[in-house]
C-alpha cells in the first residue's frame, strides 16, 4: 500500500476521534486498572498521530482534511 496524503489524514482523523473516546473513557473509568488501559490506548493513539503529523510536514500537507466516506461510515 502506498502511503498517500489523503490516506493520512483520513487516518489522522479517525485516529484523533479515537483519542477523543478514551480520553472520555479514562474519565468515566470504574476503577484505576480500567483507567491505566485507556491511558494506555490513548498514549497509543496520540503517538501514532505524532507519526502522522511528521508525515504530514516532511511532504507538505495539512491533517486538516475532512473526514471521506469510508471514515465516516465506520466511525
Amino acid at each position: 500500500m502506498v502511503l498517500t496524503p489523503y490516506l493520512i489524514s483520513q487516518d489522522a482523523f479517525y485516529l484523533e476521534s479515537y483519542a477523543r473516546v478514551f480520553a472520555a473513557a479514562i474519565a468515566k473509568s470504574p476503577d484505576r486498572e480500567a483507567m491505566y488501559d485507556f491511558k494506555y490506548l490513548l498514549d497509543s493513539s496520540i503517538n501514532e498521530l505524532k507519526l502522522h503529523r511528521g508525515y504530514a510536514e516532511r511532504w507538505g500537507f495539512g491533517l486538516e482534511i475532512r473526514p471521506g466516506h469510508a471514515v465516516k461510515i465506520h466511525l
